[in-house]
């Protein structure tokens, strides 16, 4: 049986010895083509180099190009089976692929690393483990107000972070600015609770400051972004004809912030319930707790 027998009768056959030639013919025109570039001299060495990159690459589309025409019909029949399976693979494993997913998502953009403080949709903890499927954090609570463990542990599947956002309270590391709001009656002196307020809160951060500021300079270097202030504030928001807000912001070590907040709450706790009951206020008297 001769040559042209067996490929007129075998079809794979036939496509075999076509993307031969074709492979072969694309090969001697790249050979031939990148001589002539390479020792022309009227060419400038730049030019001829971006040549020969121009023409390796408009050779090998040519021969993709050639090849798919060639296979279309056995890669048309491929694809249809393939897309089949891949269907059915990602309904019967959707949610590992989706987890494996949120995991190289996490790990390209870095959010978090172990020891973090985080919140995803409506959980906080602190982050203690992770792995290609589930990170592990020690709850904080109840509500998002507190910073105290509830002594439970939870498994965050990572797909959650293709389809929520990661508050990293962490994200500026030892020391942050720790923000808590005060609700107060409009019946008292606003401004004079805002003084008292903020001496208490320079009276307590007054350690933390130095640190905090050097930290949050070198954040902001290494980040490339504006450093924010570090000295407390209280500011004043009204939330309804009979009640104001002090919104109160302290730098704090990361891991004291809910120790500090008590402290400063227990101190203003004397002043206010003095100003309710109508006594006559006494000199400032700030008591601390070590930390």
């Amino acid at each position: 049986m001769s040559w042209q027998t067996i490929l007129e009768q075998d079809y794979f056959s036939r496509h075999v010895v076509i993307s031969i030639g074709l492979f072969i013919l694309v090969s001697f025109f790249r050979i031939y083509l990148i001589r002539q570039i390479s020792s022309s001299k009227k060419i400038p060495l730049n030019d001829r180099r971006q040549w020969i990159v121009t023409v390796k690459t408009i050779l090998l589309f040519v021969l993709l190009v050639g090849l798919i025409i060639v296979w279309a019909e056995e890669l048309r029949t491929f694809a249809v089976s393939l897309v089949a399976v891949a269907a059915a693979f990602v309904i019967a494993f959707k949610e590992v692929i989706m987890n494996i997913s949120g995991y190289f998502s996490r790990v390209s953009a870095k959010p978090f690393s172990i020891g973090d403080r985080i919140e995803v949709n409506g959980i906080r903890g602190d982050v203690i483990d992770q792995n290609l499927f589930f990170t592990r954090i020690l709850e904080i609570g109840p509500g998002q107000m507190t910073n105290q463990y509830t002594g439970r542990s939870i498994n965050l599947p990572n797909s959650l972070y293709l389809t929520h956002s990661i508050i990293n309270e962490s994200f500026t590391h030892d020391y942050t600015l720790h923000v808590f709001v005060v609700p107060v009656i409009l019946d008292e002196d606003l401004l004079s609770l805002q003084r008292q307020m903020l001496d208490i809160c320079n009276s307590i951060c007054d350690i933390y400051q130095v640190d905090a500021k050097t930290a949050f300079d070198n954040f902001g270097q290494s980040q490339a972004i504006e450093t924010p202030s570090v000295e407390p504030r209280v500011h004043i928001r009204y939330t309804s004809k009979d009640e104001a807000e002090l919104v109160v912001r302290v730098p704090a070590k990361t891991s004291y912030k809910g120790r500090i907040e008590q402290e400063i709450l227990k101190n203003f706790s004397h002043i206010y319930t003095d100003k309710l009951k109508n006594k006559p206020n006494t000199p400032l008297t700030v008591h601390t707790d070590p930390v």
